[in-house]
């Protein structure tokens, strides 16, 4: 009995170790394409024009980048930014890499199908937040940085393409020394020390990330807009991300 129940102690970590090394099996690396859309819905007047061209890159590049291949997953998170900093996620959805095999005319796992069918079903509206004109500050910076981080995280799968939309007017506007309104001079060491040391968060290292800057070309503020479009894309481009825009729609 004692030496039966050694080998029952000793069988069940090496059947595991055995199951582990299987995941994935044939696969020569396991990756994951990820997709970030960040909504700044204080300002209702942007928030109309760009809203439908929200929702339809969405279904967009839900089929470019989450096709059914095998060795490869996906994420998508799209949310929304408040006056307070807070991230409101309005989807928010994931799928494994797929097993060597899959065939896209065959079976394929349940938690691939449900995540196309939510990308295909999701679309952008006001109905969402009910009280998203009701908004006096816009607060960037933190919300944003904290989505970076997880969006290029690779301790558990390797990030494939990496695509960030952003729908702002980038007008930082959460506090007396961050404010893009009252400021229009800052160079991008300034800005970007101050928010640091304001929110106590870094953006991390954004190689191989391409991010769109995106707001309706009609955006009141022009000359504000351009001057913070371009401080964020400086300084997005200086840790390495792939900036295009801004833009008036993707």
């Amino acid at each position: 009995m004692i030496t039966q129940f050694r080998f029952s102690r000793l069988l069940l970590p090496m059947t595991v170790v055995i199951l582990l090394g299987c995941a994935g099996c044939g696969c020569d690396g396991m990756t994951e394409n990820r997709l970030l859309v960040f909504l700044d819905r204080t300002d209702k007047s942007v928030f109309e024009h760009i809203k439908d061209d929200a929702s339809s890159i969405i279904k967009r590049l839900g089929k470019s980048l989450f096709p059914c291949v095998e060795c490869r997953g996906g994420v998508i998170r799209v949310v929304q930014v408040r006056d307070n900093c807070q991230n409101k996620p309005l989807l928010d959805g994931r799928f494994d890499p797929l097993p060597e095999g899959t065939d896209p005319a065959g079976t394929v796992p349940n938690d691939y199908q449900n995540f196309i069918k939510a990308v295909k079903a999701f679309s952008v509206s006001v109905s969402q937040d009910s009280t998203v004109s009701g908004y006096t500050a816009t607060c960037l910076y933190e919300p944003l940085c904290k989505e970076l981080v997880d969006i290029t995280d690779n301790s558990k799968v390797d990030p494939g393409v990496i695509k960030v939309l952003i729908y702002s007017d980038m007008l930082e506007n959460s506090s007396m020394e961050t404010s893009l309104y009252k400021h229009d001079s800052l160079t991008v060491e300034t800005f970007e020390s101050r928010l640091k040391d304001k929110y106590n968060i870094e953006i991390p290292n954004l190689k191989g990330v391409e991010i769109y800057i995106i707001n309706h070309s009609d955006i009141k503020n022009q000359n504000k807009v351009r001057y913070a479009c371009g401080l964020w894309k400086e300084m997005l481009t200086g840790h390495g991300a792939k900036v295009i825009g801004p833009k008036s729609s993707y």
